[in-house]
């Protein structure tokens, strides 16, 4: 782990910055999953701490994975779960594995994005949720000993995520109400670090600067005001891009959780009924009868009165 990052995972507790960034985020996925605990997770990139903790709330079971692009292997001390580093090209995990799987901010830092987002997709299960979030505006560049190497525009995010076979549920931007603080902030640092008052060493970054606890406790309640907003709509500008997607069903366990929901619940209304065919009987003919069968008897016509055999004392004389 570099010394940036090292200094980034001392400050993941409790700076305002980190702070807001997971109260913001993990809105976006509690608003897709509701009250829902899915059995695993998978955290990619959060390893130094910041958000493995609080994905336990979404899932009974969360792994955490460093990127290291060098394919570095190494088993590290338990958080919140098991603590890997492993190169995101090439997930150490079985397909199918986990129900959720997280990228908070490193995407952007992947040296293969499209080989990344394919392993995102192979490892979560058909119908498994998968969060992004990314930077965006490449004029908002800052220094750091571990910078992105690429921010986003919402359009480019959706391609990346479509190309890899992930079907786009939502993508918002993020950090809105602080962006008309943070751009110009971000400039005056390019201006200082040009002109060499700022260090511009992998240990010194934009979020190491001292902040008085005033202005921290502003920052974050101006960072998490947001979320009256996000909750509603998807917003069209900010410092950083939030997606959702899904890794598709198969068509064929669509039918076939279609056929069970049929079964399980049935039609309420009345089908109608199949048109009926008349069934025509005929009575058989004397001489179509075997020997030991006799001809059924009439039944009489409603105008007929039924006739009545006349006994011999009762017959007359005729005129």
């Amino acid at each position: 782990m570099s010394s940036a990052r090292r200094s980034l995972a001392r400050l993941e507790g409790e700076h305002w910055w980190f702070r807001g960034r997971r109260k913001v985020y993990l809105s976006h996925l509690r608003a897709a999953m509701g009250s829902v605990r899915v059995p695993r997770a998978l955290d990619v990139g959060g390893a130094d701490g910041g958000f493995a903790e609080a994905l336990t709330a979404f899932a009974e079971s969360v792994v955490e994975l460093e990127p290291n692009d060098a394919g570095e292997r190494s088993v590290a001390v338990e958080h919140a779960g098991p603590r890997l580093v492993g190169d995101v090209r090439a997930l150490p995990f079985a397909d199918r594995r986990f129900d959720l799987v997280t990228l908070f901010d490193v995407l952007g830092r992947a040296e293969d994005e499209t080989r990344a987002l394919a392993e995102v997709r192979r490892v979560v299960r058909p119908g498994g949720l998968v969060l992004v979030s990314v930077p965006a505006h490449d004029w908002l560049h800052a220094h750091g000993g571990d910078v992105p190497r690429r921010r986003y525009t919402r359009a480019r995010l959706r391609r990346a995520l479509e190309a890899a076979d992930l079907t786009v549920e939502r993508i918002t931007h993020a950090n809105v109400v602080l962006f008309p603080l943070l751009a110009p902030t971000v400039m005056l640092f390019k201006v200082l670090e040009l002109l060499r008052i700022v260090p511009t060493s992998d240990r010194h970054t934009n979020l190491s600067v001292p902040t008085p606890k005033w202005l921290a406790a502003l920052l974050y309640r101006a960072f998490t005001s947001e979320l009256s907003l996000s909750g509603r709509f998807d917003l069209p500008f900010g410092h950083s891009i939030v997606a959702l997607a899904r890794r598709p069903v198969p068509s064929r366990t669509k039918r076939v959780k279609r056929r069970v929901q049929l079964v399980q619940c049935p039609a309420t209304e009345p089908t109608a009924p199949l048109p009926s065919t008349p069934v025509r009987t005929e009575t058989p003919t004397p001489a179509q009868l075997s020997p030991t069968q006799s001809a059924p008897p009439r039944a009489p016509l409603p105008s007929e009165p039924p006739s009545t055999p006349i006994e011999a004392n009762d017959a007359r004389p005729s005129p």
